[in-house]
């Protein structure tokens, strides 16, 4: 046994010399790395500890408690106070198991290292370990919990390294949690089912990480190098400033990111394709890429990519005079946001909202944009919406939307013409001054609902085959909808009208007001008609 422990402490010491004291470089003045005395559990070794927070008790400021695996596992809640190294013997079979009570480790001083375990935990809201103070290291560690997150650094300076841990956590909570910290070095680390989540950082480097398995969030890294993602839902989500993404690979996911976030982007690929990100790019086609994100440029032309897994596949944001055509998009999306004259023509979008990119459900998302086209798309098996809209002077001609929840979601002053509806629990969900015209709704739970609407034109559209043709909800009686001329496959027209039941909105107040300062009214069951109920289908383009 004595051999035994010489042999560890000499490796231990090599190792704390080489590897340890960089991680912590930032504190050099302060660190207690190489000073202290030992103290051991577990094993035979006369005067071992048999509990390792009895060994932390009687350490002081600079010692070293070293944890054998003979008496593994350590049933344990620790809590750290003085600024130690609390090192085990191997990462797989050196096992702390907090239970389900509180963290298995909380760490309240500074300058602690904690290397060469396996904690578990499964309480829920707490993490595995919990840090409050500045200047420490985790390295060398399985990290496992089974409801809530792995680490949570809660300290506001921190000058941290994470390094070289394998996280496992429940698909959707966090492997590492920050909030507001600086000084990160997050290095080799492997994720599997776990994520980070980072905010309101500085000085933050996030490099050599491998993930599996659902999304990153790293608001606060600064510089995100040499990464590798796959299968990781919605890829990774990056919205502040100042950023430097280079040298990382992304399989069966991409980047969500944030007009003006990125300073640096360089050599990033996406499904083994380049991640094209342009700013301030004029009069250019791409043609080769796993995903393009365009913002604030021009005559911008994007065609012939097959796109897969991807979750925003083509983004442009304050971008103007651009064509989207022609491309192939499988569990991915496009999406416009604040731009303008934009075409997006003969398009094919299937199953968003499926599969590995569960996440984003719409297949062509339009936000707060002016003068838009999209014809001619097929856009089919969409989990959310083929198409969601906001925008003025947007044209919705000649597409197919086939077997999606909802169709077509638009807000106000929308074209909508041609386009072929078959299959979705809902056709077409609309608001105000919009017109809808020569459409074909076909086999749908329900074709057409004109949400809180007034002023939008229903003509000469064909209704065939739905569980419920159409209804609506009005704001007012005096600015009121209006149908005509459309085909209804129903045979029973009351003094030949066709009658379309909804509700409106009265000017009588709520006797109980839920919302102070804003009023509500009381609606009543309404009825809008279309006195011309076509005799005969449309013949709509597009229909065989």
């Amino acid at each position: 046994m004595e051999m035994k422990r010489i042999l560890v402490v000499g490796v231990i010491l090599l190792f704390i010399g080489v590897t340890i004291a960089p991680a912590i470089a930032q504190n050099t003045e302060e660190s207690q790395t190489s000073r202290g005395n030992w103290l051991f559990v577990g094993g035979s070794g006369a005067g071992n500890y048999t509990r390792i927070q009895d060994a932390i008790d009687d350490a002081s400021d600079g010692d070293t408690v070293f944890v054998y695996d003979d008496s593994s596992p350590y049933y344990e809640n620790l809590l750290i106070t003085h600024s130690i190294n609390l090192l085990g013997e191997h990462r797989e079979s050196t096992i702390i198991d907090g239970g389900s009570t509180t963290h298995a480790i909380i760490i309240d001083a500074e300058n602690v290292i904690v290397s060469g375990f396996s904690v578990f935990q499964d309480l829920k809201w707490d993490a595995a370990i919990e840090v409050n103070y500045n200047f420490f290291s985790i390295s060398d560690c399985n990290i496992k919990n089974t409801e809530s997150s792995g680490i949570e650094v809660h300290s506001k300076k921190s000058f941290i390294t994470i390094s070289n841990n394998f996280f496992l956590g429940p698909r959707g909570l966090w492997g590492i949690y920050f909030n507001g910290n600086n000084g990160q070095n997050i290095v080799n680390n492997n994720f599997f089912n776990a994520s980070v989540y980072m905010t309101y950082g500085s000085d933050t480097r996030f490099e050599n990480n491998t993930f599996q398995g659902y999304w990153m969030d790293l608001d606060g890294f600064r510089i995100i190098l040499n990464n590798n993602y796959f299968n990781n839902c919605h890829g990774i989500e990056i919205s502040r400033e100042s950023i430097i993404l280079r040298n990382n690979i992304l399989t069966h996911c991409g980047f969500s990111i944030q007009s003006g976030s990125i300073d640096v982007c360089y050599n990033n690929t996406v499904n083994g394709k380049p991640f094209i990100f342009l700013r301030n790019e004029h009069n250019l086609t791409i043609e080769d890429a796993g995903q393009v994100h365009c913002e604030d440029s021009s005559d911008i032309t994007i065609q012939n990519l097959n796109l897969e897994d991807v979750c925003h596949g083509i983004h442009l944001v304050n971008t103007e005079d651009s064509i989207i055509q022609e491309n192939s998009m499988l569990r991915c999306n496009i999406r416009i946001d604040e731009s303008k004259n934009i075409q997006v023509t003969n398009n094919t979008i299937f199953a968003n909202g499926t599969g590995i990119n569960s996440g984003y459900h719409v297949g062509i998302q339009i936000g707060y944009s002016m003068n838009v086209e999209v014809t001619g798309n097929n856009i089919t098996n969409c989990s959310t919406s083929g198409v969601e809209s906001s925008g003025s002077e947007i044209s919705i001609c000649d597409n197919i939307f086939v077997g999606n929840d909802l169709g077509l979601e638009a807000g106000s002053g929308h074209n909508i013409s041609g386009n072929i509806f078959i299959g979705n629990d809902i056709g077409l969900k609309v608001g105000s001054g919009n017109n809808i015209i020569g459409n074909h709704i076909e086999k749908s739970g329900i074709a057409l609902i004109l949400y809180d609407a007034s002023n939008t034109i229903v003509h000469q559209n064909n209704f065939i085959n739905n569980k419920k043709d159409a209804t609506f909800s009005e704001l007012s009686r005096s600015h009121g909808n209006n149908w005509d001329n459309n085909y209804w496959d129903d045979a029973f027209f009351p003094f030949g009208y066709k009658f379309i039941f909804g509700t409106v909105q009265t000017e009588i107040p709520r006797l109980w007001q839920p919302f102070p300062g804003e009023t509500q009214y009381y609606w009543i069951r309404w009825i809008n008609l279309d006195k011309n109920p076509a005799q005969e289908p449309y013949d709509i383009p597009g229909m065989s």
